[in-house]
């Protein structure tokens, strides 16, 4: 969620339990992260050049840039949820709003 809120798109590590489901979130539904390497990939070893070609990918090519564009469309479909009588912000409106921060959102 912070990634979201701060436009930070997600390098993903496949390594076991549930990140292969947030992985999939994050790289194909949501479209704003890049996989390292996929569980099924190569010999199960990650390597540095494996991050550093994925950290290349994100940064300095067409598809990191619609990754960024994608979590910059993300996050202000986010932060209009949090704007007063928005959904987000009637559900949230029972607890603190100052301890949500929800004032500093917008």
């Amino acid at each position: 969620m912070e990634s979201i809120f701060m436009v930070v798109p997600i390098v993903t590590l496949l390594m076991h339990s549930d990140q292969l489901a947030n992985a999939h979130l994050v790289t194909k539904i949501l479209g704003m992260g890049v996989v390292v390497r996929e569980l099924n990939e190569g010999d199960g070893f990650m390597t540095t050049k494996m991050v550093e070609t994925t950290m290349r990918r994100l940064m300095a090519s067409e598809e990191g840039a619609e990754v960024r564009r994608k979590a910059l469309r993300l996050r202000d479909s986010f932060r209009q949820a949090v704007v007063e009588d928005r959904t987000s912000h009637t559900a949230a409106s029972p607890f603190s709003p100052s301890f949500l921060g929800l004032n500093s959102l917008v």
